[in-house]
């Protein structure tokens, strides 16, 4: 066989299946990890905490994260609250990048005390 046959053979289009560039395109449209904000309920001065949600399987996962770092006073976080403060966050599913959140314990969500960081966040 000659190096002309190799040459030609590879450079040859019919014989492309196009399942690379699939692949790559597929790896293109990877998921855009989302980032939330949680806030201590009944802190005003709290600045917040960044969270990555991809780095997490479950909601509860999520719920460990939120205690060891959020630290409220009450308790664990077993509650996490959207910023309009009625809606509770039941699935990592129901996380929105980039918005800000509410962790609360057992306790209700206390709008007279909410961070201010969390209220300039949405405005």
């Amino acid at each position: 066989m000659s190096p002309s046959d190799v040459f030609s053979r590879l450079t040859n289009t019919s014989n492309y299946t196009g399942t690379h560039k699939e692949k790559l395109n597929a790896l293109k449209k990877a998921e855009k990890p989302i980032s939330i904000i949680l806030f201590r309920n009944g802190d005003k001065n709290d600045q917040g905490y960044k969270l990555m949600v991809k780095n997490f399987r479950t909601f509860d996962q999520v719920l460990r994260c939120a205690t060891e770092n959020v630290k409220l006073i009450t308790g664990p976080v077993k509650k996490i609250y959207k910023s309009d403060l009625k809606t509770r966050i039941r699935s990592i599913d129901e996380f929105q990048d980039g918005e800000c959140y509410l962790c609360c314990s057992g306790e209700a969500p206390n709008p007279g005390r909410l961070p201010t960081a969390m209220k300039v966040e949405n405005q």
